[in-house]
């Protein structure tokens, strides 16, 4: 067996390492160093915080594959999709890691609402956002009994002027495993002075784990051609992506670097119809 795979095994064959290990989901979120707390473009940001789907206009579909670190032998690949109605956002995706001594899928359901801040008469209303996400995570390795937990995630996002956001996500608050797995929260700040550029950075810590700083930058250079890039921490690492509008369908290319196991490439398509850009307002 090659030292990457035996590596990622020697993980995941732990039970508890298997149902605490977060994956690198969401093409656009990891292009910018894997943030993505306050923003979304697509059904992909409940990934990061469920109360972002608001921003996501009308109905969206999102398909995303890669192979994580260029191990032939593993394959990641999600299924997420969303609709926004008025001020409810509903969502819903499919992930599953599978090589050929485990499976692991998890199945999440998200709803999102974004009610008015209080304003005074006369003044146009400002909205905020609030999500909850349920989860259920099955993983299954061979030789090894399979093991199965409910999480409940959950998250906000609200306005701070007319281009700043803010948002927090509260990951696994909630979970029904014989132990108690690592909770986690992300703080981020989005900042968006035009239409054209878009700049982020999270803060995220789970617990007993070293503190992560992620950040990253999207440019629109055409009307069809979008350019993202960014740099994260713990592990210390670098993104790069680009993203072709072919409407209605969005084509989404990421990579990333690994200090010890290398470079992931992540491919995704993004279908969307109808709406408005919420993230806008």
């Amino acid at each position: 067996m090659k030292v990457k795979p035996f590596i990622w095994l020697l993980v995941l064959l732990q039970s508890r390492a298997m149902l605490a290990q977060e994956y690198n989901l969401g093409a656009r979120a990891q292009a910018l160093g894997g943030s993505g707390v306050a923003r979304a473009g697509d059904p992909e940001g409940q990934f990061m915080n469920p109360a972002v789907l608001t921003q996501v206009p009308g109905k969206a579909v999102t398909l995303s594959y890669s192979r994580p670190f260029g191990i032939k032998e593993i394959t990641l690949s999600s299924v997420s999709a969303s609709a926004t109605f008025g001020k409810l956002s509903f969502g819903g995706a499919v992930v599953h890691l599978g090589q050929a001594q485990f499976n692991d899928h998890t199945y999440l359901l998200t709803f999102a609402l974004k009610p008015a801040l209080p304003t005074a008469p006369g003044k146009t209303a400002k909205h905020f956002s609030l999500g909850i996400q349920s989860a259920l995570r099955h993983v299954r390795v061979s030789s090894y009994e399979a093991q199965r937990v409910w999480q409940v995630h959950a998250g906000l996002v609200a306005p701070m002027s007319q281009h700043l956001a803010w948002g927090a996500a509260f990951g696994n608050f909630i979970d029904s495993g014989r132990e108690r797995l690592p909770r986690s929260i992300t703080l981020g700040l989005s900042y968006r002075p035009s239409p054209k550029f878009t700049g982020q950075i999270d803060l995220y810590k789970q617990s007993g784990f070293a503190q992560e700083i992620r950040g990253g930058a999207e440019l629109i250079l055409f009307e069809s051609l979008v350019l993202r890039f960014g740099l994260g921490t713990n592990p210390d690492r670098f993104t790069v992506g680009l993203a072709f509008a072919l409407k209605p369908v969005m084509l989404h290319f990421t990579t990333f670097s690994h200090f010890d196991l290398g470079w992931t490439q992540q491919y995704a398509a993004t279908l969307k119809q109808g709406g408005v850009d919420r993230a806008k307002e």
